[in-house]
């Protein structure tokens, strides 16, 4: 499986992707409950913008591995992609409970939450990337953005 997996990739970065989307199938059919190969599908039918299919790939591995955080992480970017914020948000707190700090999903959902205008949710999140990157001033320059539309006193802003 393991060389499909190699040829399916090899073929998507060459910009082949019906040859990918077919090595996928095929495989898929040998072996339908292989995460690595759940998990390649759902990345290439995002790629080319087959976001449905591309999140019942995440789903099925969810179904196996319920903490699989790269599926987890990446459903959520694809459920943001497609204006389903609300279940981005559910996806993105599962893997916050599970890891806060993967691939700072807490700041990402922080944005997320901004588009939304949930500021304070928003606050909350940029606080838990915060707390473990002090030095990074992205998250901090987007929590002091978000603090304009929260209700706060001065002090508590000239704190941050």
């Amino acid at each position: 499986m393991e060389y499909i997996i190699g040829l399916i990739e090899q073929q998507k970065y060459s910009g082949n992707y019906d040859r990918a989307i077919f090595l996928s199938e095929s495989a898929l059919k040998q072996d339908p409950n292989n995460i690595e190969l759940l998990y390649i599908s759902a990345l290439l039918y995002a790629d080319i913008g087959f976001y449905t299919s591309s999140i019942s790939f995440y789903e099925r591995i969810l179904e196996i591995d319920g903490n699989h955080k790269d599926a987890l992480f990446d459903l959520a970017a694809v459920l943001f992609r497609v204006g389903e914020w609300k279940k981005a948000i559910i996806v993105s707190d599962k893997l916050i409970q599970i890891d806060p700090h993967y691939k700072r999903i807490s700041m990402h959902t922080a944005n997320a939450l901004c588009l939304m205008g949930r500021w304070e949710d928003a606050m909350e999140r940029y606080k838990i990337d915060i707390s473990n990157k002090t030095e990074d001033v992205s998250a901090w320059s987007d929590m002091v953005v978000s603090m304009n539309y929260v209700d706060m006193g001065r002090e508590e802003r000239f704190k941050y």
